[in-house]
């Protein structure tokens, strides 16, 4: 659960760029952004067996990894 919300954030925080700044015409790359960002924390309430605080370090760390090799 902890590798697929971090997943989620990537694909939300890379959505950013698509969403344009949250234009009106854009609502699409919008709606995906809310999307994912609505879904990784409820992916991470799902999680079991991992204490939290492993969780808040391993999360963002992983988050912030992918994003910066992504782009």
């Amino acid at each position: 659960m902890l590798i697929g919300a971090t997943l989620l954030e990537v694909i939300g925080t890379v959505t950013m760029k698509l969403s344009e700044g949250l234009q009106p015409d854009d609502t699409l790359g919008s709606a995906l952004l809310f999307l994912f960002h609505v879904l990784h924390p409820a992916c991470l309430c799902l999680k079991k067996r991992i204490e939290i605080s492993i969780t808040n370090a391993v999360w963002p760390g992983l988050g912030t990894a992918v994003v910066a090799t992504i782009g």
